[in-house]
């Protein structure tokens, strides 16, 4: 906290002021001007929200530095906090949808309405059984009935629950029917429900009161969090202003902010937002792009016949297709070179749903053609400047060595926001080059999936290729967050484990674990070519070769001219890795030089030991 002290500010009122402050448990350092003195309170100056500094004689200003809200701010906690609803990450990565009739009316229908949500990709069911009306004659919701309706939806389909608490006296209730007990708009500031909820541990999603600032939205959380319950969402459903074409106002500039200020996951209400189901697509879509970290969409069979709300509910149908549209990673994709890695990748965006359009970039018009016909990609080009204009995604899957050719002869047509992101087995110098060469207005994401097959080329492919498959990204503090959650969700779509590391670590990772394998394979096929000239001329080796030499093998398969510029670009890593490999088929050697049994079977043991942690 900052105050500015009158310039006619006596000592004697000063010291008075500091000597309050010491008696808080404060320290101060004063800065004397030429025309004003400061005093610069040290501490959680929190400690005199409820102190009435101005008054004190002497004082002309006070500037609080620390936010009012303690537990809910960033200063905390930098840290997201992700909650868990039985099972369900709230804030994590993924978006999540709660979905579900504004109010629960019948046992079967609200079922049905359950199972379509979960069909449709939600996550959490949201329902009504208490409803607050503006008018008393409204319905006002089936009571405890509806929460045993809810509870038997999440019996039949595993959905979690959130439903909203009037009264305090209701907490047992909801502590054991409902997964997320929900704060309306109209309680926002009912403190004593406030710190009822907050006498437990249950997840708690707090709606933004109608005509509430976002300081008196926090502090309203802050009443939560400071009675024990850390398990707290924010929900922006929209705010009062004098604009009648909807219900009300969505506030999506409050989205950023919140996320700015706290830590705490933020959810975003569409439907009561705008009061009108035409409106809750849009404006999800909008959320989930100002970095909302779920929806809470209402969705209703009939909802002509609603008893509650029907004009701001979407049907299912339209539920599924908002959710397809959500699932998407860019309008229009392009891959610049594809192979065998790039064809799985299109197929995985095309199948999958998360690009409208999949362009191929390359010359070789016939695989380009195959490409087609497998639904890797919907048409190609060879002009890259043509492929990636328009693109909002573009992936490299060509040798690493061509990335910066390629960068250099097409970055300047990136479109604002657009992703470009690799597949590439090294990162370390690569990741700062592309950095370097992208302009501004896009991205760069490094990624490495670490999958593959014997056989090269885009007919080799599939959309099945990397589940179960490790796929590391390779952030620097230079990647954009949304950038890196768009390829992290593309990827775990594409069924792949995602990991993050530092790209020069990465290197020395895979050097040992991916690039040494390769090349003693590579070795291991040319010194049987050898063995054959010098020992058996004229016999085909290769026609008695048992599993040991396929599995061993299998991948000197891989591409010649990738795995030459993987090994020139982690040459250095690459290098130590070979030294110590030979070091150890050295000592193998001469151990069975010299017949030593013991020390034979010692070395292999130790391999077997270490083997045996792979299954």
């Amino acid at each position: 906290m900052i105050i500015v002290l009158k310039p006619e500010a006596t000592d004697r009122e000063i010291d008075h002021i500091l000597d309050r402050l010491r008696e808080l448990g404060l320290k101060s350092h004063i800065s004397k001007g030429q025309e004003r003195t400061i005093i610069g309170v040290i501490g959680d100056d929190r400690i005199l929200q409820n102190q009435p500094l101005t008054a004190f004689p002497g004082v002309e200003s006070v500037t609080p530095i620390l936010a009012p809200w303690k537990l809910v701010s960033r200063e905390f906690k930098k840290d997201n906090t992700i909650i868990d609803v039985d099972g369900v990450k709230v804030g994590g990565r993924k978006v999540v949808i709660m979905a579900g009739p504004c109010a629960v009316e019948k046992l079967e229908l609200t079922v049905g309405i359950a199972h379509e949500v979960k069909a449709g990709g939600g996550s959490i069911l949201r329902g009504g059984a208490y409803k607050p009306r503006t008018s008393p004659y409204s319905f006002q919701g089936v009571g405890r009935e509806g929460l045993d309706y809810l509870l038997e939806a999440k019996k039949r389909t595993g959905l979690p629950v959130v439903s909203e608490i009037l009264d305090p006296r209701d907490i047992e209730l909801f502590l054991e029917k409902a997964d997320i007990i929900q704060i309306g708009a109209r309680n926002m500031q009912n403190f004593e429900l406030l710190k009822e909820v907050g006498a437990y541990d249950k997840p708690v999603l707090l709606k933004r009161g109608l005509s509430a600032t976002l300081k008196e939205f926090l502090l309203s959380a802050e009443y939560i969090m400071s009675r024990g319950n850390r398990n707290v969402m924010l929900c922006e459903r929209g705010i009062r202003t004098f604009e009648t074409q909807y219900r009300n106002t969505l506030d999506l500039a409050a989205v950023p902010t919140l996320k700015e200020l706290s830590h705490l996951p933020v959810i975003v209400d569409p439907s009561h937002a705008t009061g009108k189901w035409n409106l809750v697509a849009p404006m999800s879509k909008a959320a989930v792009a100002a970095g909302a970290d779920g929806l809470l969409i209402e969705v209703h069979s009939n909802p002509e016949f609603a008893l509650c709300d029907g004009e701001e509910s979407i049907k299912p149908t339209k539920f599924k297709e908002l959710m397809h549209d959500l699932k998407k990673i860019a309008k229009q994709a392009a891959i610049v070179g594809v192979g065998l890695i790039g064809g799985s990748l299109g197929m995985v965006l095309k199948r999958q749903g998360l690009a409208d359009s999949v362009v191929g970039i390359g010359r070789r018009v016939e695989n380009l053609r195959t490409a087609v016909k497998l639904g890797a990609i919907d048409r190609y080009v060879s002009d890259a400047k043509e492929g990636v204009r328009g693109a909002d995604l573009v992936v490299l899957a060509t040798p690493v060595d061509t990335y910066e050719r390629h960068l250099k002869d097409w970055a300047s047509c990136l479109e604002p926001g657009a992703i470009v992101s690799d597949v590439g087995s090294v990162k370390g110098a690569l990741v700062g080059q592309a950095e370097g060469l992208i302009p501004e207005r896009a991205h760069f994401v490094g990624a490495h999936p670490i999958a593959g097959r014997e056989k090269t080329g885009v007919a080799a492919g599939s959309a099945t290729m990397f589940r179960g498959a490790c796929c590391i990204l390779t952030p620097t503090q230079k990647t954009n967050h949304r950038a890196l959650q768009a390829i992290r969700e593309l990827w775990e779509t594409a069924g792949s484990t995602v990991l993050s590391m530092d790209p020069f670590l990465h290197d020395k990772v895979l050097g040992a674990v991916s690039h040494l394998p390769h090349v003693v394979a590579f070795s291991l096929m040319n010194a049987l070519i050898e063995i054959r000239e010098r020992t058996v001329p004229g016999l085909d080796l290769l026609a008695y070769a048992g599993s040991g030499l396929r599995d061993t093998t299998r991948i000197a398969a891989s591409s010649p001219e990738m795995w030459r510029d993987i090994c020139l670009w982690n040459r250095e890593n690459l290098i130590t890795m070979i030294t110590v490999y030979e070091g150890h088929l050295a000592t193998l050697k001469q151990l069975i030089q010299a017949g030593d049994g013991p020390g034979i079977e010692r070395e292999l043991e130790r391999a077997k030991q270490v083997r045996e942690q792979l299954n």
